[in-house]
């Protein structure tokens, strides 16, 4: 695959996550997780607040994979520099906050504890060993997540929870 489809391919995943984001967040009717009403009725949590949302990639900016990394930040940031002049989402501005693993699994094991309380998904996450040794604690935190890993082992171990994830009551 070339870089120019392989550019594009993350556009549109960035842009579907946006989609998904838009569909159940400007609702003042979606359910989520720990969230409550902003100003304007829409509900707010992790990685979404009264003026931004941020999405998360966990990637290979410096290893073997650092080409595909850094073109897929870019791609990412470029899609959120577009919405964002076109208003954002719900009138929030999109925030890509980008940790580098390097392609080693404890960094971005690290990398992960460090970004997921801060982030609504995770629409970048480079590496079939990175994604192996995360996918527990992306199923516990309920964290919408688009791997970009190629390891037939993983097949089958999609986190089985649906988005978004359920209300907790307090």
């Amino acid at each position: 695959m070339n870089t120019k489809h392989r550019t594009r391919g993350t556009a549109v995943t960035a842009a579907l996550a946006a989609l998904l984001i838009a569909a159940t967040g400007c609702s003042s009717k979606a359910d989520g997780g720990s969230t409550s009403d902003g100003a304007d009725g829409v509900k707010s949590g992790p990685g979404v607040t009264d003026k931004t949302i941020k999405l998360g990639a966990l990637t290979d900016l410096t290893g073997p994979y650092a080409t595909l990394g850094k073109s897929i930040v870019q791609a990412q940031q470029m899609w959120a520099d577009e919405t964002n002049a076109k208003g954002g989402i719900c009138g929030r501005k999109v925030e890509i906050v980008v940790k580098d693993h390097g392609y080693d699994v404890q960094k971005a094991v690290t990398a992960y504890a460090d970004i997921s309380p801060d982030v609504v998904a995770l629409p970048q996450v480079i590496g079939s060993p990175v994604v192996a040794a995360l996918l527990d604690d992306i199923e516990r935190d309920h964290l919408l997540t688009y791997p970009q890993a190629w390891a037939a082992s993983l097949l089958g171990k999609t986190p089985s929870r649906s988005w978004p994830p359920p209300t907790t009551s307090t």
